[in-house]
């Protein structure tokens, strides 16, 4: 049956989904493997003490005794992609160190990335890809072992590239989020419960006033930063990455966008960004 879905690449859609403690589990344990304990699933999570200059949210945040997880949706690969991320999982670990007597990290932590769209850059070219902290050994009688120091991962996901290579266990969760995107799904061919929890909770009918309101807010400015990316990046291939970053950061500045946001966007300091709006 086919059935109206609201697409997975928008975060309310997404955490209101993912969020719940049950799919939040399953969809962990089919990704990495590990079964958490957890009776909470936090949204927009941040750390009580800020580390550095950033401050840091997590889409979804969810931790045990031994696990700290993170998942976050994203619908366009920004410049900062693999950099940010991975500050996301390094501040994950640095967090856990209170005091320079003790670096001991009580918690493995792991990200989960999940992108939505095909970067132009053509950067992301595998349904999953894995990052793994461990020690890799390179003496020749144990070449490629692992030396089971580090459990730290970090995960990337893209449902626009699952094929018959994709972990059997990843696959159909790429699939249910791969065929939201067009805001219409065959409920019949996820059978299983989960999936069938997923598919209810992603309903239009199921948003309360104040998610559709978000979840509006999230189209435009989705929508808008496409728009201006595009226009930015086509008229800037010709005169490098740094003036086709500026050709974005002024579309953007046109239709009103907030700085911070373009900073986020472009990857562009704020003074910089001010200095092309004069």
């Amino acid at each position: 049956m086919i059935k109206e879905v609201l697409p997975l690449k928008y975060g309310v859609v997404f955490k209101k989904a993912f969020g719940k403690v049950e799919v939040f589990k399953a969809f962990v344990k089919d990704v990495l493997g590990i079964e958490l304990e957890i009776d909470e699933v936090q949204q927009e999570y941040e750390y009580p003490q800020t580390l550095g200059e950033v401050r840091t949210k997590y889409d979804l945040f969810a931790e045990d005794s031994k696990n700290r997880t993170i998942v976050e949706i994203q619908h366009i690969k920004e410049d900062d992609f693999y950099d940010r991320f991975l500050y996301y999982e390094i501040l994950g670990i640095a967090e856990q160190i209170i005091k320079s007597a003790d670096y001991s990290i009580s918690k493995t932590v792991y990200s989960i990335i999940v992108l939505t769209s095909l970067p132009r850059d053509k950067s992301i070219y595998f349904s999953t890809g894995i990052v793994d902290f461990d020690v890799l050994i390179q003496d020749q009688d144990k070449f490629g072992q692992k030396a089971g120091i580090y459990e730290h991962k970090l995960v990337f996901l893209n449902p626009k590239l699952v094929s018959a290579q994709t972990p059997a266990l990843i696959r159909p969760w790429l699939e249910l989020i791969e065929d939201s995107l067009d805001s219409r799904l065959d409920s019949d061919v996820y059978t299983a419960p989960i999936f069938q929890k997923i598919i209810t909770e992603i309903r239009l009918d199921r948003l309360s006033i104040d998610e559709r309101t978000r979840l509006k807010d999230e189209a435009v400015w989705d929508k808008t930063k496409r728009n201006a990316f595009e226009e930015g990046l086509v008229q800037g291939e010709a005169k490098g990455k740094a003036e086709g970053r500026a050709e974005v950061a002024q579309n953007m500045l046109r239709l009103g966008i907030a700085l911070n946001q373009i900073a986020q966007a472009t990857g562009l300091s704020i003074e910089e960004i001010q200095k092309l709006s004069l």
